[in-house]
């Protein structure tokens, strides 16, 4: 299906789309960076009052970056991939001198005054931090509502929701507006914004990527990750963290590769149109050279109901006090508690706070955490090495991105049948409590124009290997 931007009113008409778009551009002499956010803001200006995706874009602070930056000189851009180049950064994460909310009430108006590890070191390689992107509040939700901020309409349709909960963050990359925007994903918070939007998102193991100055959910689940536009994008990105030895690592090719397909549980509920294009997806890896390993991982989707949400909900109130003690001490966690909007406070007065309805019992906690999640990565690395294969591959979701409807805020309806809107982070559940790294790509789209997304898992921490496999996997470009 085309996407013209003029056609479809929802695309920047921006024409550097990706990192080596605007690595050519600069290199070629047909732009400056000050050029190019000139360009590029108007667009960003008009989409956001259409889509929700900014919390806040501070014009002046970009232009200035780009002035600075312009100033290190064109061949800078040789030395630096990311020289000149807009990143929109979830507002969970710190940022020197611009606002940063965490999406609640009780923040609304802090300004940092220093930025997260994550962000100097990508400034340290010329990036543009490109506005602060909206989000589910402090990141509780997979549907990209924020009560303060708004809804984040889906970059295809906007009466549809972009997901969550690192929804502007998948928007501003899907309506061409930056290549690449940091996320965060706990469970599910960067794969299905990106499934549900049309473009990748990476989930790394835990620690690939400094956590440091960044909102917290739970320190045993977070990880800080990119979303962008092409794959080239994604690993453009991580060239800027991984070491020497890493980044030397050559794409393999679709021939000889070895992929699990766990069908069975994670295709349960999938809705029909979104399995016949992930068949199709198989069918085309196989025409190319891929071998499909039908191999069974029930095990691990039931892993991930038992132990996901002990970890995250218990986790929460400890992680979130220090956060605010090391980096926003004016702010008790009480404080912003009070200020929450009412999904929020609803979950956190369930399952959070001390004195939560239903908090989970410690000797729970310590079981999904100790046992559960340990046991996980062990069945991991077992299936790999029992099937020898270099990745897993299944939908990332159940269904496309499912309409807007506050009045049914918590409930979907695919192919007939209601279901919990947060069946659309199953898949992707067992990947964040392995500790394994994950990558969504697009596949193609529904009759209605609704992308649909392929996820692929690898072994934890065994990155550098799992992004070389996923290399040549993506036909859509």
């Amino acid at each position: 299906m085309a996407l013209d931007a003029l056609e479809w009113g929802n695309r920047s008409t921006f024409p550097l789309r990706s990192v080596t778009d605007y690595q050519r551009a600069y290199s070629e002499g047909r732009l400056t960076p000050v050029e190019a956010m000139k360009r590029l803001l108007p667009s960003a200006r008009e989409l956001d009052e259409k889509y929700s995706i900014f919390i806040t874009l501070d014009e002046a602070r970009v232009l200035d970056r780009a002035r600075e930056v312009e100033g290190w000189g064109a061949s800078a851009c040789l030395a630096n991939p990311l020289w000149g180049v807009p990143i929109s950064v979830k507002d969970l994460v710190l940022t020197e001198g611009l606002r940063t909310t965490l999406g609640t009430a009780a923040l609304s108006d802090h300004v940092p005054s220093c930025s997260a590890p994550i962000i100097e070191h990508l400034e340290a390689a010329g990036a543009i931090v490109f506005g602060k992107t909206n989000a589910n509040e402090l990141a509780y939700g997979s549907d990209g509502f924020n009560a303060h901020y708004g809804q984040t309409g889906n970059a295809s349709d906007r009466t549809r929701i972009a997901g969550g909960s690192s929804s502007g963050a998948a928007v501003s990359v899907a309506c061409g507006l930056v290549p690449l925007a940091i996320g965060t994903d706990t469970a599910a918070s960067i794969r299905v914004p990106a499934a549900f939007n049309g473009i990748y998102g990476y989930r790394p193991s835990p620690g690939r990527y400094n956590n440091r100055g960044i909102s917290p959910i739970a320190h045993t689940l977070d990880v800080v990750g990119p979303l962008g536009a092409t794959f080239a994008d994604i690993m453009a990105f991580d060239s800027v963290f991984a070491k020497a030895s890493e980044r030397s690592a050559q794409p393999r090719e679709i021939e000889g590769l070895r992929l699990g397909v766990p069908a069975s549980a994670y295709h349960e509920s999938v809705a029909y149109e979104v399995l016949r294009c992930f068949e199709s997806y198989l069918h085309e890896l196989e025409t190319r050279g891929a071998q499909l390993v039908h191999e069974p991982f029930d095990e691990s989707l039931e892993a991930a109901e038992t132990g996901l949400y002990p970890i995250l909900f218990t986790e929460t109130w400890e992680d979130m006090s220090n956060f605010l003690s090391e980096w926003v001490p004016t702010v008790s966690i009480e404080e912003l508690q009070r200020g929450l909007g009412h999904d929020v406070a609803a979950l956190w007065d369930l399952h959070v706070a001390p004195d939560a309805e239903q908090r989970f019992a410690d000797w729970t906690y310590a079981y999904a955490k100790n046992e559960v999640r340990e046991q996980l990565k062990t069945a991991y690395s077992d299936y790999f090495r029992r099937h020898e294969v270099d990745a897993l591959v299944f939908p990332s979701t159940v269904s496309t991105a499912p309409p807007i409807d506050r009045a049914q805020e918590e409930t979907i309806v695919v192919d007939g049948n209601s279901l919990s809107i947060f069946i659309n982070d199953r898949n992707s559940g067992p990947g964040a409590l392995a500790g394994a790294p994950g990558l969504t790509i697009p596949i193609g789209r529904s009759q209605d124009g609704l992308p649909i997304g392929a996820s692929l898992d690898g072994i934890p921490d065994m990155d550098t290997q799992f992004l070389a496999a996923c290399a040549k996997l993506s036909f859509s470009q």
